[in-house]
């Protein structure tokens, strides 16, 4: 057998942890697959045998002794190549990222990685906080913490860079490749040398030495954030370059442990540019890429891309926990509005990536009440009978292979789902207070129509009433908004949840909840209350992010496949959310806001970014000052640019109290998505302690 890059594939998995049997079924099926197209080889991912967030479980014996690699290449097709991401047993019990080539009919090779396993579940903000973990799981010469490249210490000259090679070389037949495990070149370092001058380093060792090899594969995978600080794919096309040689890159698919999202991103670049592109965050199972794959990235812009990502980790919350579909308190303000625009995108981008037939079986299996005849019928006439799936919006096969949908056909698919779908899928209620007022209500409504979500009202006027009234008699005096001001706004908000959690429980939904980054770093919330939930998709995204978002969605729309094509969702109900400020409607008067219960959203936004940088609070306040001051930072918003340093001194000591304060409360939120760097969650990194003396006395 004889490799070269025309003759080989990359598949991202979208993996279930601890699914042997079912990752490697898919993969091997894949294969199978892709040698009836020709293909000799197919590469995948790290750790896509087992999925990446196993933890130390990856490392237990009865799991590693149930990777029986010489049974899985008998079912491989004869002369085929699989390369497969599995773990290794490493030291004092650990585990480690490891590599496998498999053959029918030959010896497994192994070895090929050797990354410590804490490496693949993070991103490179949460890997600062685990490096040290990942540093005692090491076994060998190897400096792999979060994929970093290297030798330690006394060993670091031990090997040489033709050694280095040579102990990632694969020879199959009359073929030689590479399998090289860093994650980007900001965590390669190479004797003295790291970074970009490491990547230089060892891509001109390979160009002057390696010129029969057929390609390069870097199968480290890495989760998605944005703005992203991960540089693998410009690595890849300079290492491509530096070479000569082919380069494959492979990421896995989808949320897999419950908050990191992979987007599943497949490439191969060539002479220093992207030959050819999967899908990014693909719905269907798996993406996939080949050299007959498109080059065009279509690549999503920012906001469309944050859409994304939580769109596909709602639907693969659903799919995995076996759920019917969801459950919202729609309020009519901005963060439940977004969770309800995610949810109908979910299903959307599941049909175009599914296919109808696939789609509505997902559905069937999940108990969600569809008529599937309606909708193969309903596609169908939208689609001259073509049913799907789509990829990046194109029809795939038939006549008319090649073409794009149009917005008449993307508008006529979201009614069929409004009228089918929905429903069933997604059910909403308005609880209103004795404070909340007509704007609100209108929002919540023609939001709710806009998704064709179930909608109900009712009031929990009532219920407050009586929980006040309760404790009034006990005390033997009344409560006042004077001196009982945040209990009396608490228990509303708490009063909310056992009724839409009974709607959840009796329609076996999962509750999402609707806190954001920038109210869980201040604690700006309810506990019990409007942080109670199964899933909390925007909790990795600031309110600030959040605003510019649904004005995008109002004002342009979710451009669905890449800013170079014009298909748009459009939300109708979303223009009545933006159109109002922010508020808790939790106090009378009908004069509360959020910002002033706060400051600025923007202000407590770039606080937060600078606290988490590692800023102690004078250095923060001198830093802000000074940048303000250059215009350097939130010149979108001039009401804040005249800010004093007096004014900056009191809005950072009001966040670093409040901060302090809430490290309770964020040790107890319902699971959220890892979208931003500065994510404030103790599950994504971010270590504070409970009980600490204020960070204002430093």
């Amino acid at each position: 057998m004889k490799l070269s890059i025309n003759d080989v594939a990359a598949m991202g998995l979208n993996t279930k942890t601890f699914g042997l049997e079912s990752n490697l079924g898919t993969i091997v099926a894949l294969a199978r697959q892709a040698k009836a197209q020709g293909k000799k080889a197919l590469f995948t991912g790290e750790l896509s045998a087992t999925g990446v967030e196993g933890g130390m479980m990856l490392a237990h014996p009865h799991l590693l002794e149930s990777l029986n690699l010489e049974q899985l290449a008998a079912q491989l097709p004869e002369d085929f190549v699989l390369g497969l991401g599995l773990p290794a047993a490493g030291v004092a019990g650990g585990c480690v990222s490891d590599y496998a080539i498999l053959r029918h009919g030959h010896k497994p090779q192994r070895g090929l990685l050797r990354l410590p396993s804490i490496s693949t579940a993070v991103t490179d903000s949460v890997a600062k906080n685990c490096a040290a973990t990942a540093m005692s799981a090491l076994g060998g010469a190897f400096a792999l913490s979060h994929g970093t490249y290297g030798l330690l210490g006394a060993e670091r000259d031990a090997l040489t860079l033709g050694q280095i090679v040579d102990s990632h070389t694969v020879v199959v037949d009359e073929s030689k490749f590479l399998v090289l495990p860093f994650y980007d070149s900001t965590h390669l370092a190479l004797g003295e040398l790291s970074g970009l001058a490491a990547l230089e380093e060892l891509g001109r060792y390979i160009g002057a030495n390696c010129a029969d090899y057929a390609f390069i594969v870097m199968p480290s995978v890495h989760a998605f954030e944005s703005p992203a600080s991960y540089r693998g794919d410009q690595d890849a096309a300079d290492l491509s370059r530096l070479t000569g040689l082919p380069v494959i890159t492979i990421n896995n698919l989808g949320c897999e442990g419950g908050s990191l999202i992979y987007d599943g991103r497949c490439q191969i670049f060539s002479a220093g540019s992207l030959s050819a592109t999967s899908t990014q965050f693909s719905f269907a199972p798996y993406s996939y890429v080949d050299l007959g794959c498109s080059a065009d990235p279509h690549q999503l812009a920012v906001f469309d891309a944050e859409l994304k990502a939580v769109a596909l980790g709602l639907r693969d919350w659903m799919v995995k926990t076996h759920s019917k579909g969801y459950t919202l308190s729609l309020s009519g303000g901005a963060d439940s509005a977004l969770c309800a625009t995610c949810v109908a995108l979910s299903q959307l981008y599941s049909l175009l990536d599914l296919g109808v037939v696939a789609y509505g079986q997902m559905l069937t299996d999940l108990g969600i009440a569809c008529d599937k005849a309606a909708l193969d019928t309903k596609i169908g006439a939208l689609t001259g009978g073509y049913l799907g799936p789509w990829r990046d919006g194109q029809i795939l096969s038939g006549e008319q292979a090649g073409m794009e949908l149009t917005q008449e056909q993307i508008d006529g698919m979201i009614a069929v789902l409004k009228a089918e779908v929905m429903p069933q899928l997604l059910v909403c209620a308005y609880q209103a207070s004795d404070y909340s007022g007509s704007v609100t209500r209108t929002a919540a409504t023609e939001m709710a129509a806009s998704v064709g979500a179930t909608f109900y009202q009712w009031s929990i006027a009532p219920a407050v009433k009586d929980y006040v009234d309760t404790v009034s008699n006990a005390l033997g005096y009344e409560l006042t908004w004077d001196k009982d001001d945040i209990a009396l706004q608490n228990i509303q908000a708490r009063s909310r949840l056992p009724s839409i959690w009974l709607l959840a429980n009796h329609k076996g939904m999962l509750l999402i909840a609707t806190s954001n980054l920038s109210e869980a770093a201040v604690g700006y919330c309810t506990m019990d209350g409007d942080t109670a939930g199964g899933l909390s998709p925007i909790a990795g995204i600031d309110k600030s992010t959040i605003l510019k978002i649904n004005r995008h969605i109002a004002e342009e729309g979710v451009a669905l496949f890449g800013a170079n094509n014009r298909t748009h969702v459009c939300l109708e109900g979303m223009k009545y959310v933006v159109a109002q400020e922010p508020t808790a409607e939790l106090r009378p008067g009908g004069e509360q806001t959020d910002e002033k219960d706060l400051m600025p959203y923007p202000l407590l936004d770039e606080i937060r970014r600078l606290f988490l940088t590692g800023m102690l609070p004078k250095a923060l306040v001198a830093s802000l000052v000074e940048d303000l001051q250059a215009k350097r930072v939130l010149q979108d918003y001039p009401h804040l640019q005249d800010l004093s340093a007096a004014d900056i001194e009191r809005f950072v000591a009001r966040f670093i109290t409040l901060f302090q304060r809430s490290q309770w409360k964020r040790e107890r939120f319902a699971t959220g998505f890892h979208i931003q760097p500065d994510d404030v969650s103790p599950k994504a990194g971010c270590a504070f302690p409970i009980l600490a003396e204020s960070l204002l006395k430093l």
